[in-house]
């Protein structure tokens, strides 16, 4: 089962337990009076019932239900893992830009949201802010495998397959005061301890 958080318009927090195989869903009585949550019911819903050849396909809005965001910052989110990804198609690649992003969410010490920490100064040279209107803008705009990428990296992160403190990446090199986790596509990806990962995920440059 795959459990995820949902932050709803009115800020009511939906936490929202899916099994794929037999679309459960499990919400507290108080969140089922709020006028977003049955959108996102029928979302989760057709989500449940269709295998992930056909999600893959699924609309922006259907994809960002799933994983318990907007859908503002689902696409802004599909958008910096397509332009931090420097492997051009690789998947795997933009799982672990992804992965980095929420596990960063989860720490706690990045920023108090998603959006914060992906417009956070200094973090995404892909990630602008117009003087004028003061609103954040990415440069090109992402594709179904990064919007695919995000629904992976969730469950990876939900699962435990990635380690938690996976938060850090760049396309330089390893962080010589962090511990090398992974080479991927052209990006470095580190952690903050030792993690029993890192003999089966870093692969040697060509």
């Amino acid at each position: 089962m795959l459990i995820l958080k949902s932050v709803l318009s009115t800020m009511i927090v939906l936490s929202t337990v899916l099994s794929l195989q037999s679309g459960v869903i499990k919400v507290s009585n108080e969140q089922q009076n709020d006028s977003d949550y049955y959108q996102d019911v029928v979302y989760i819903k057709q989500w449940n019932s269709v295998t992930d050849e056909q999600r893959y396909y699924f609309d922006v809005e259907v994809k960002a239900a799933a994983v318990g965001l907007s859908v503002k910052d689902y696409k802004f989110f599909r958008d910096v893992v397509e332009c931090e990804s420097v492997g051009g198609d690789n998947i795997e690649d933009r799982i672990l830009v992804a992965c980095t992003i929420i596990n960063r969410v989860n720490d706690g010490r990045f920023g108090k949201s998603l959006f914060e920490i992906l417009t956070r100064p200094g973090q995404f040279h892909c990630v602008t802010q117009d003087e004028e209107t003061e609103e954040y803008k990415v440069a090109g705009s992402g594709s179904l495998e990064s919007e695919w990428a995000i629904i992976e990296a969730y469950r990876r992160v939900a699962d435990g397959t990635v380690p938690t403190d996976m938060l850090y990446f760049n396309s330089i090199g390893f962080d010589k005061h962090k511990f090398d986790y992974a080479y991927v596509g052209g990006n470095y990806y580190s952690t903050e301890t030792p993690n029993e990962f890192t003999d089966l995920t870093v692969t040697e440059e060509d």
